[in-house]
């Protein structure tokens, strides 16, 4: 696919590209202003691609769980140590797979989620993954309220409104805890956590 293809190209210096270190920089600074970690948590990286996000989470948790698209990206994430399963494939698809059900404390998913201009089935997934009680931290480019989705302009990427996201988030039983317009890359984003109700 395209982006298989791009991710490959992108892979072999992801890592020392100042825009991949930034963005993860700016998402794990929103999970550490978010959430309040336990040590015994389980956590899934949806879109993990070389595990920048992932290096900061994993010494936090007892156990991380990786998902991409891309296997030249895996590969890189492979060398880190720090994903206990890398998975290869959709990141819907995989956290759909009957063995993640409700099996984590968090699942995350920073700056892929412009490449899905339907999220239905993605927040289906993600709700089906987390436990009662966990909470999914996503990012996502944006757009007014009053859209939904936008595709930008010369570019097969999409932007989503906060309406979109409480939207999704509520048909599949997920409380919206804190959205918010943080810098994600060199933009205005919206970061987000959806909680799934404990009872």
């Amino acid at each position: 696919s395209l982006l298989r293809d791009k991710f490959a190209a992108l892979s072999d210096d992801y890592d020392e590209n100042f825009w991949s270190g930034e963005t993860a920089r700016q998402f794990c600074g929103f999970i550490e202003d978010s959430i309040s970690f336990s040590p015994d948590w389980t956590a899934l990286d949806a879109g993990c691609g070389t595990g920048l996000v992932g290096e900061w989470l994993a010494p936090r948790i007892t156990r991380l769980d990786g998902i991409d698209l891309s296997a030249d990206m895996l590969s890189q994430a492979q060398t880190k140590g720090i994903y206990e399963p890398l998975a290869e494939g959709d990141i819907t698809d995989e956290m759909e797979t009957p063995g993640r059900r409700a099996s984590y404390h968090l699942v995350i998913c920073n700056w892929c989620l412009f490449y899905i201009p339907d999220l239905s089935d993605f927040f289906r997934a993600a709700a089906a993954a987390l436990m009662p009680g966990g909470r999914l931290v996503l990012s996502v480019y944006p757009c007014l309220d009053d859209s939904d989705v936008m595709r930008k302009e010369a570019e097969a990427e999409f932007t989503h409104s906060r309406r979109y996201l409480r939207a999704k988030a509520q048909e599949n039983g997920l409380e919206e805890e804190r959205v918010e317009i943080r810098l994600l890359c060199a933009h205005p984003g919206f970061y987000a956590v959806f909680v799934k109700p404990a009872s």
